[in-house]
């Protein structure tokens, strides 16, 4: 389960809007003085054509909206330490963005930061520990998408936090059988008064499989998984119900819901086989069914409402339906394949499927991420990458929303990068050229929700 869970996570960290794959290398090196200690100095000057991921058309108004863009800047200082022996690996990363706006107004600067932390201990050959977190506060969807793979599709101003934990035990406990168990803890707190509400939220997820070990290289096993979201956003928002219509309560004043109408709890059930061949071949398949309940909405839909009879008379009438489902059911799916094809080069490809947070106020958004990267040494000085993912998105009802249902988003996002490097391998501290290019396209069938974005970044990178 760890392997699964660190590539695709690495993928919903790296792959929407990558601003330059290079940016967290560390060098490799025998004339490291201090081999424990890794640091990094990058500065680099991009162009953003929608700095605000936002939509581009002509409202109803007949006022035209047009994104705003940008030149500007960024420093990216980082420093790690790290600890190896036989058993045990240690370590820990400190990120920090500073990126400047040269046509924003104020404030024309963001700050981010990222703190990734590991433990990993082997205490015998058969028992093993791993333990990971990781802490940002961002803006940028790239470092506030969902741990497991989900992607957060736009840019949300202010200081956000993410934080994603996780635990695993591995334990071979007869010749060829054992078990992992494990649990991850998500976090997000959104500064954004919209975003909030709908996402804010902890998201608690243990697992556990048992597998069989038919040979060296390949691998059975059946496993199960749970997860709860609880969400905490403040304040209400207006209920609509069947046919989009606008609710009200027995005493005339709209309905209203909170936050915790979206927790929802979500059980699946999986077969999986993993293949690991010497090649550098590490492929992992989980195949199952998802079961979701949304624990709340018992509390609303056995209420009494009133709704406008017709619309827009003012005209108050009994029988008002809340028309949101108390359950789902959905295909688990969730498969990596890696390839060290080289020595210095590695493909990824990988899918995931399952039920999900809505980024703009529905129930549930059904999502299917397809994500793929190429890393691969071009030259002896010259290294490059290319990666892409794909998420299409179906959403439920909204509560808050006259919708139909029968909503969804396409997201598509790719971005190839080049690293050349000016120093001799001999130097402890490497110098790089990074260039590097994304594009950001979301197709939506929700008004003013489309966008398309590029950004060029061009740099200076020095490590340790």
């Amino acid at each position: 389960m760890k392997k699964i869970i660190a590539s695709v996570g690495a993928v919903a960290l790296g792959l929407a809007g990558a601003q330059g794959v290079f940016a967290q290398a560390q060098l490799e090196s025998s004339e490291k003085s201090l081999p424990w200690l890794s640091a990094s100095l990058s500065v680099r000057g991009f162009y953003d054509d929608n700095i605000t991921s936002s939509w581009k058309g002509t409202l109803p108004s007949g006022v035209e909206v047009d994104p705003k863009d940008s030149f500007g800047f960024q420093i990216v200082p980082s420093v790690g330490l790290k600890y190896q022996d036989d058993k045990t690996l240690a370590s820990i990363r400190y990120e920090y963005g500073y990126t400047y706006y040269g046509d924003r107004t104020s404030p024309k600067d963001d700050q981010s930061h990222l703190v990734d932390a590991a433990f990993n201990h082997q205490f015998s050959d058969n028992v093993r520990l791993e333990l990971s977190d990781s802490f940002a506060i961002a803006q940028e969807p790239e470092l506030l998408s969902d741990f497991a793979g989900q992607q957060f599709m736009t840019r949300a101003e202010g200081n956000n936090i993410r934080n994603f934990a996780e635990i695993l035990l591995g334990v071979k406990y007869y010749e060829d059988m054992g078990f992992e168990v494990g649990y991850r803890n998500a976090y997000w707190d959104f500064e954004n008064d919209d975003y909030a509400f709908v996402l804010n939220r902890m998201e608690h997820t243990p697992h556990i499989d048992l597998y069989y070990d038919l040979d060296d290289v390949n691998r059975f096993f059946v496993g199960y998984q749970m997860n709860y979201a609880d969400y905490d956003g403040s304040g209400t928002r207006e209920l609509y119900g069947k046919n989009g219509a606008k609710l009200y309560g027995g005493s005339g004043l709209p309905a209203t819901y909170g936050s915790d109408l979206y927790d929802r709890l979500s059980h699946s059930g999986y077969l999986g086989y993993r293949l690991t061949l010497d090649k550098g071949i590490d492929w992992t398949t989980r195949l199952g069914v998802q079961y979701t309940s949304f624990q709340n909405v018992k509390d609303y839909s056995d209420k009494s409402y009133w709704y406008e009879s017709p619309a827009g008379s003012g005209v108050l009438v009994p029988g008002g339906k809340l028309d949101l489902d108390e359950d789902a059911t959905n295909p688990f799916v969730e498969s990596v394949f890696r390839w060290e094809y080289h020595e210095n080069g590695t493909a990824q490809l990988g899918v995931r499927h399952e039920i999900g947070a809505s980024q703009w106020g529905a129930m549930e958004a059904e999502v299917t991420t397809v994500f793929a990267s190429v890393r691969h040494q071009i030259m002896p000085r010259l290294e490059g990458a290319i990666s892409g993912v794909y998420q299409h998105s179906s959403y439920g009802e909204a509560p808050s929303y006259a919708s139909s249902g029968d909503t969804h988003d396409d997201y598509f996002s790719i971005g190839p990068s080049l690293s050349y490097r000016i120093t001799g391998f001999d130097c402890p501290v490497g110098t790089f050229v990074d260039l590097s290019y994304s594009y950001d396209n979301l197709t939506s069938n929700i008004d003013y929700r489309d966008y398309d974005r590029n950004r060029v970044t061009l740099g200076l990178r020095a490590t340790y």
